[in-house]
């Protein structure tokens, strides 16, 4: 036989004894993470179900997103008491200020689109009160812009006067008399009244009701099929019930959970407030918000860069425009792990004696966790904090994805 064509079958040989090689070292590591991340699932599965009880929420649902794809999802306790109906994974909760989330991703999709600009007067896309003509998207966003937060025209509105509101204007009777807290750009005032404007702003950039402009933008191609503003109407029979944080200057065993009050208006809050969703859609909105064919990398970065003041600090709060921005140490919860940075890009969402929600993703490793509950998490130890073993529990996924064969 030709040697040439002996040297070359043996190459041939090697080099598909080397390629199988690989295959199966891929599979092997595969295999492992997958075992890895299903024996976490089942930890927090355990967790979660204890969480409930020291957290004394009638009901809690957390969801857990890696690589685009739903690796946990479960549901524990109850979404209505009295009628003992049970919380599902597809139990729509109101999610609060994350609805501040998930507009600026509607705001950066009309950036990218040429339809808006961040540092522009908002008087470019409508008339507005003089003292709002200068405000720009961007300040409003990152609560820059002085807007009130709370007022007692707010709680007048959400409890006294409750009514659905279908166009932001119409909620702008709750804040445009007060006057601006500061300078726009000088300082840093959390407000979801300056995402009610916000919300109008996009929509006259838009040239779309705000209500459409989310659904075309976000909810739509995120495929977040259990989002719904927050109308009378919305999720009726399906939502969960609210129930006020259990007291603990009584007995928690004894203690009747009181509801929520029935007569109580979400939808004038827009943006700043103004959905029901699930853990799931929350995790599939961090996810796909990552992904170059939704937002560019530039965008991103936009969103999630805690805003400076001008004194050349950061913010308060570490915001950007919409999401918190932290760095934490996960080795000061956990006794003898050596110091462990990780970044964290996030948003919590309370509904004041009723609900509490939370989204975190660690976008360097395409992870998140979210969770929904139908009243305010309150452990008798008060270093206990819920939000922080999102951080923690996230990161065991982490590790989990980088184990080897």
């Amino acid at each position: 036989m030709n040697k040439t064509i002996l040297i070359t079958s043996a190459a041939l040989m090697i080099g598909s004894t080397t390629f199988q090689s690989k295959a199966n070292t891929k599979q092997t590591t595969l295999t492992t993470q997958q075992n890895k991340i299903e024996a976490v699932n089942t930890e927090l599965s355990a967790a979660l179900s204890q969480w409930r009880k020291d957290f004394n929420v009638p009901s809690l649902v957390i969801a857990v997103g890696v690589e685009g794809k739903t690796v946990f999802n479960q549901a524990v306790g109850l979404a209505d008491i009295e009628s003992s109906r049970p919380a599902t994974t597809t139990t729509p909760y109101s999610v609060g200020s994350i609805a501040k989330s998930m507009t600026s991703l509607a705001m950066a999709r009309l950036v990218e689109q040429n339809k808006l600009t961040l540092h522009a007067p908002i008087s470019s896309y409508g008339t507005y009160k003089q003292d709002w003509q200068p405000l720009t998207s961007y300040q409003l966003a990152s609560h820059t812009a002085g807007i009130v937060h709370y007022n007692k025209a707010r709680e007048q509105r959400e409890f006294n006067e409750p009514r659905d509101h279908w166009q932001p204007q119409q909620a702008f009777d709750v804040f445009d008399h007060e006057p601006l807290a500061f300078k726009s750009g000088s300082n840093f005032k959390y407000s979801s009244s300056g995402y009610i404007l916000l919300s109008d702003v996009l929509a006259k950039a838009a040239n779309m009701p705000y209500l459409q402009l989310m659904r075309q933008e976000v909810f739509s191609p995120l495929n977040m099929h259990h989002t719904l503003f927050d109308s009378s109407a919305a999720n009726k029979g399906k939502e969960a019930v609210y129930y006020v944080p259990v007291s603990f200057d009584n007995d928690i065993n004894t203690t009747k959970r009181i509801r929520d009050t029935e007569k109580r208006d979400r939808s004038f809050l827009f943006g700043g407030g103004g959905y029901q969703s699930t853990a799931n859609d929350l995790v599939t909105m961090a996810w796909h918000m990552n992904q170059d064919d939704y937002l560019t990398e530039t965008t991103r970065t936009k969103l999630t860069t805690p805003v400076t003041l001008p004194n050349g600090k950061n913010n308060p709060q570490n915001y950007g425009l919409g999401w918190r921005i932290h760095e934490m140490d996960l080795s000061q919860f956990i006794p003898g792990k050596p110091k462990t940075n990780i970044k964290g890009v996030h948003h919590g969402g309370t509904t004041a004696n009723a609900a509490n929600a939370y989204l975190l993703s660690f976008p360097k490793y395409g992870v998140s966790i979210a969770y929904t509950t139908n009243s305010i998490p309150k452990n008798q130890d008060p270093q206990a904090n819920l939000q922080v073993q999102m951080w923690l529990w996230l990161y065991r996924y982490v590790e989990a994805m980088q184990a080897n064969g």
